[in-house]
């Protein structure tokens, strides 16, 4: 723990002028005896008049101590200092004026230590900031890759696999980029992510959403990564097979995408199309889909629920919760 020292004590009355002082506080403001600030306004070498003021009134309305900073240039080293203003229970009132009680505490050491950890805090930043930066920069690589074997490819069932395995890629490198350009290194800025997830959707799939309007409402501010990424896979798969099922043939139709917080811990993700709808068995669960079989065993692995919906068009319920904070 840093150690802070009390300097010392001194009086003054309602005014500010002093009436009792220490010998060490008289140091500190600049006088060589006591003596010679008793009767006259007290001063404190760095500290501002105008605060000292005000803490003297804070004191004298009888509200909590009043804590103001000051700074003493000394020849080696610069010392700080914090004045505790208070009004004393018991304390014998000269011809009946009101006195205030004031400490003078070394803070120095405690002030050094701060910033060492402030600065140690902000190297960590940047170190997370620079791997969330390089593990963005490796998954593009591995997504160009996938691209590039993806478009050497002649078997048109192998390119469709390379290509959904390059949007989960793409999907979890988005999150780090959100992370890297993100003042908070542990959360994400979920309207942020979402909306470049689905630009980045939109764009892969130009030629079958051209036509489709994408609605976003997220009412959750931000997200755990470890759950933030699970949630991206589903929300990337379900988003895709959107727009590559829902609206065959060109035809126009609408994708709803939602996330909120209904209940503390708990975050409810809505995904409805209002397009052909789903076939049964993917309903059931019985499809050898990979894409809705990963989203069912994300779902499972957050300790979730998914409740599929077919009417005019499909719609995803799924309930996650997450972890205590």
């Amino acid at each position: 723990m840093p150690e802070t020292a009390v300097i010392g004590s001194f009086f003054v009355d309602e005014e500010g002028i002093c009436i009792a002082c220490e010998q060490r506080v008289a140091r500190a403001a600049c006088a060589e005896d006591a003596d010679r600030l008793i009767g006259r306004p007290f001063r404190l070498c760095g500290l501002d008049e105008n605060k000292l003021s005000c803490a003297l009134r804070r004191a004298r309305a009888g509200e909590s101590p009043a804590c103001i900073e000051a700074e003493l240039e000394g020849p080696e080293m610069t010392t700080a200092l914090i004045v505790c203003l208070r009004r004393p229970p018991s304390f014998p009132k000269p011809e009946g004026q009101e006195v205030i009680e004031g400490v003078v505490i070394d803070v120095t050491e405690l002030k050094r230590e701060n910033q060492e950890l402030r600065r140690a805090v902000e190297r960590k930043d940047t170190l997370l900031r620079e791997v969330h930066h390089r593990v963005k920069n490796n998954l593009q690589v591995i997504s160009s890759l996938l691209g590039l074997h993806a478009s050497g490819s002649e078997d048109e069932v192998v390119r469709a696999k390379l290509r959904e395995t390059q949007d989960r890629v793409n999907t979890i490198a988005i999150i780090h980029e959100t992370l890297y350009q993100s003042e908070d290194l542990a959360q994400v800025n979920l309207p942020l992510y979402i909306d470049r997830l689905v630009g980045y959707l939109r764009s892969v799939y130009a030629e079958h959403g051209r036509q489709i309007e994408v609605a976003v409402e997220v009412r959750l501010g931000r997200l755990d990564m470890e759950i933030a990424v699970p949630c991206g896979l589903i929300l990337s798969e379900l988003v895709s097979n959107c727009f590559k099922h829902a609206f065959p043939g060109g035809r126009q139709g609408r994708i709803l995408i939602q996330v909120s917080e209904d209940r503390p811990g708990e975050i409810q993700l809505v995904v409805a199309d209002t397009g052909v709808g789903i076939a049964q068995e993917y309903v059931r669960g019985r499809s050898g889909s990979l894409g809705l079989r990963l989203v069912r065993r994300l779902v499972r692995q957050l300790g979730g629920s998914i409740e599929v919906r077919v009417g005019e068009g499909t719609s995803f319920l799924i309930r996650l919760r997450q972890r205590n904070r």
